[in-house]
């Protein structure tokens, strides 16, 4: 009886959260509900576990909510543009869904560009209706700067000291290299922001312009949907693209899309195999407090020939290859500011939370 009495008690202090891992759909005149758990989910439950409060408790019915988290999928609204009609009304009733669902606190994360049209309907991040919102907006007092390689590279319950040794590594560890260059990509849809009318945004063929462009140098081992030519990846490596891509000096990773603030983890996953990236995306400006602009090399779409010249001379002259593979990445600042993320981000959660 003791027990059972104990066992009630520490249920009455559970934080019942809710994610929002759901999308609306249209079926034959029909609007259903289907369930989406996406790696975010496991990194904010374990956040919240862990750096938060240790009771907490996923409920699977939107009943009796006291944190409500919410990322949208791309069938609400994402996908291609051709397909963003099509989803149109579905985004917007559930965006109205969740803007009705009671809650407690409401959270919003979005880890997509929202510059972008295929994305436009989260711009405003739900702020009307959300108490809290983190993604690419940049800090207010009710969003945080957040950007999903952090997710990529941390589980966001490391100290500092742990942030630390985590840069360094990336800094200073070096792998053999057998192999010359990899491009890791499923699909050739990349985008600019721009204004926001349908379809004005499309940059074509980026990463085939890239991937043509280095080929004419040396083979390119392709283990994705596009342009594949290599069963490594899914093979020998088990699907482990960090483990994969230690074999080549250089890979191809442009970003999907381009905006102010907005990067993902494609650089840094480069950085983290001991790789050159050959990226497009944000503007070496926007980010060189935190990365050294000459680790990498950057194509803005009309310096083709100095691109090609440089993989040419890295990948002759040894010398060379390992003076560049010697710079510092990762700035010292960057410690700092992801410590900063994770520390806010647990003090916002408890603020939701009343604890």
């Amino acid at each position: 009886m003791k027990i059972k009495k104990k066992l009630f008690k520490l249920k009455m202090f559970f934080v019942k959260v809710f994610f929002g891992p759901y999308y609306l759909f249209r079926y034959k005149g029909r609007l259903y509900r289907r369930v989406f758990f996406s790696g975010d989910y496991f990194f904010f439950r374990k956040f919240l576990e862990q750096r938060v409060y240790p009771f907490v408790k996923i409920i699977k019915k939107p009943k009796d909510i006291d944190l409500l988290i919410y990322e949208p999928h791309r069938h609400e609204g994402y996908g291609r543009v051709e397909e963003l009609k099509k989803y149109h009304v579905g985004a917007l009733q559930v965006r109205d869904y969740y803007a009705k669902l009671a809650a407690k606190a409401k959270f919003f994360w979005n880890g997509e560009n929202t510059a972008l049209d295929m994305h436009y309907l989260y711009d405003d991040y739900f702020l009307t209706d959300f108490d809290y919102a983190v993604g690419f907006k940049r800090d207010s007092d009710k969003t945080l700067y957040f950007p999903i390689w952090l997710m990529f590279l941390f589980n966001g319950t490391e100290s500092r000291k742990q942030i630390y040794d985590k840069v360094r590594e990336i800094n200073t560890k070096q792998y053999k290299k057998t192999k010359f260059c990899a491009l890791v990509a499923n699909h050739d849809h990349v985008f600019d922001y721009g204004d926001k009318k349908w379809g004005k945004q499309h940059v074509p063929n980026v990463r085939t312009k890239l991937f043509d462009m280095v080929s004419k140098i040396e083979h390119v081992n392709a283990p994705s949907k596009l342009f594949h030519n290599d069963d490594n990846l899914k093979g020998k490596y088990k699907d482990n693209k960090k483990a994969y891509l230690r074999e080549f000096k250089f890979t191809i990773c442009p970003e999907n899309t381009k905006g102010e603030g907005y990067i993902t983890e494609k650089l840094f996953e480069a950085f983290e195999a001991g790789c050159i990236p050959i990226y497009w995306g944000v503007v070496p400006e926007e980010i060189q407090e935190f990365v050294n602009p000459d680790s990498y090399l950057y194509y803005n779409g009309k310096n083709e020939k100095e691109i090609v010249a440089e993989i040419k001379k890295l990948n002759e002259d040894e010398d060379y290859y390992s003076e560049f593979m010697s710079r510092e990445k990762l700035k010292p600042e960057i410690v700092d500011f992801i410590d900063s993320r994770f520390k806010t981000l647990e003090k916002e959660f408890r603020c939701l939370l009343e604890l």
